[in-house]
């Protein structure tokens, strides 16, 4: 097992890169097999020695490219496993200091040192900090496990690819089935929505089949097919033995998928990210993206989340004109903060890198649609951020918000009556101005949006009030009503 220094100066984020330069690679070498394969018809002296060559060293493209692959899957899952057992060690170390105990290079806690002849029974162990300390322990020596064995793995193979490689023989399909005959994918959205409508119908197979690394994960291909390489992508996690932790993880996206109509638009099992989309994002003429703030994860609050966005898309849908489709988003794609982190804009600057791109996507694949950001708490401010770096919106909603990373409402390039701030009563956080000025305040130039008793303008339904700082979704609320009305294009209405 590793010593608590050693883990505390390894360097997850430095693995992960590696497993995505592996990835790369692999595909670079699909793209490799398949040019030695090549189309070309070999005729003349030495054709047939030129195909058989060219054969084989399609297979073993496929072989070396199948190691690099997995083994840039499996670095990529270490490295988050050892980032959450570094936060789990400082998280232990946080609580034995806490205290005035300390943790020995074992994980052990230790009490303080006695101070002249004090005869008073030494301090209670702090709660926790043991077990928080050999979890985290356990943690890194398994990641180190697995990442050993999958390095070995890929070493068998790169020394001798021929080895496992069947002979070719006449009459075997060209490529002989294992590498899909798919260029390799462009990452921008734009660029990737016009790659998936070049394929033919054979290579969209093939890059359903696995072609194509993380297909799911692409901005820009349709939502039925992302949701179909996900759901092969969860099958497969799931059956792969995962820890309980992860295995709990998969489970809650199984269950937040179960119901018709939803979509597994994001499926990142190594960094437990995921998102599930209510409706057609393709098709439909309103969409929203609704992005959660602090400790909110996919264990614990996917399924609330799709909650609140079916909700949204229910009422927005009753308020939209006739025939016209809503689709809502629940959108966890970006590692939130915890108590310890929140007071950075870190997560949130992340978590915006990793939102734009699914607006554009969107945007590229239904270039027509009212698109609206919805941003709580914490997930304001990567709202914010998201909108500057050009994720596009046609309006932006805030509620429960510490600050969205911009002096006033026009700096996110909208109008004020496209950019609406909900404060409930009773929810300090909105008070905060932790990242810039209160966006309900006059100053900052937004629009209100209703969060106090009220009536349904179109059906004279009576409207409860929101309280405090997690009810913005709740059924039968004011605030429910004016997001869902700004997401169907009708505006907030008057509460």
């Amino acid at each position: 097992m590793p010593s608590a220094s050693l883990l505390a100066a390894w360097r997850p984020e430095a693995l992960g890169a590696a497993g995505r330069v592996l990835l790369t690679c692999a595909e670079e070498l699909s793209l490799v097999g398949l040019l030695c394969a090549g189309e070309v018809e070999w005729v003349g002296p030495g054709s047939v020695e030129q195909r058989l060559a060219g054969e084989r060293l399609n297979r073993q493209a496929a072989l070396l490219g199948g190691a690099l692959r997995d083994l840039g899957g499996v670095l990529a899952r270490c490295a988050s496993d050892l980032t959450e057992a570094q936060a789990d060690l400082a998280a232990a170390r946080w609580l034995a200091a806490a205290s005035g105990w300390s943790l020995d290079d074992e994980g052990v806690p230790r009490p303080p040192a006695a101070v002249g002849h004090a005869t008073a029974a030494p301090p209670r162990e702090p709660a926790g900090a043991r077990e928080r300390a050999r979890a985290a322990l356990e943690r890194a020596e398994s990641a180190d496990r697995v990442a050993a064995r999958a390095v070995d793995s890929a070493l068998l193979a790169v020394a001798d690819p021929a080895r496992t490689s069947t002979p070719w023989a006449p009459g075997m399909p060209r490529r002989c089935g294992l590498v899909a005959p798919v260029r390799p994918a462009p990452s921008e959205p734009d660029d990737v929505a016009a790659w998936w409508g070049a394929l033919d119908d054979e290579r969209r197979l093939a890059a359903l089949r696995g072609g194509v690394p993380s297909l799911g994960s692409r901005d820009g291909v349709p939502a039925e097919v992302r949701d179909l390489a996900n759901r092969r992508a969860l099958r497969e996690a799931m059956a792969a033995h995962p820890s309980p932790a992860r295995r709990a993880m998969l489970a809650a996206v199984e269950r937040a998928i179960s119901a018709p109509g939803r979509r597994l638009a994001l499926l990142d099992v190594g960094q437990a990210r995921a998102a599930v989309a209510v409706g057609d994002l393709d098709s439909a003429e309103h969409v929203a993206v609704l992005v959660p703030g602090m400790s909110t994860d996919v264990t614990g609050d996917l399924g609330s989340l799709v909650a609140n966005a079916d909700r949204v898309r229910s009422v927005a849908a009753q308020l939209s004109g006739t025939g016209e489709e809503v689709a809502a988003l629940a959108w966890l794609g970006y590692i939130t903060p915890t108590l310890t982190t929140v007071a950075s804009e870190r997560r949130a600057g992340v978590g915006a890198l990793q939102l734009a791109p699914v607006m554009r996507g969107i945007r590229a694949r239904n270039p027509r649609a009212h698109l609206t950001l919805v941003g709580h708490s914490y997930g304001s401010l990567t709202v914010g951020f998201a909108v500057q770096q050009g994720a596009p919106a046609d309006d932006v909603v805030l509620v429960g918000s510490p600050g969205a990373g911009v002096a006033r409402s026009r700096d996110l390039g909208l109008s004020a009556s496209h950019v609406l701030v909900g404060e409930a009563p009773g929810d300090a956080v909105a008070r905060l101005e932790r990242f810039g000025p209160r966006p309900g305040g006059t100053w900052f130039g937004a629009s209100r949006l209703p969060t106090g008793p009220g009536t349904d303008p179109r059906t004279g339904e009576r409207l409860r009030a929101s309280h405090g700082h997690s009810d913005y979704y709740s059924a039968g609320t004011t605030s429910l009503r004016a997001i869902a009305g700004v997401v169907a294009g009708v505006g907030p209405g008057s509460g």
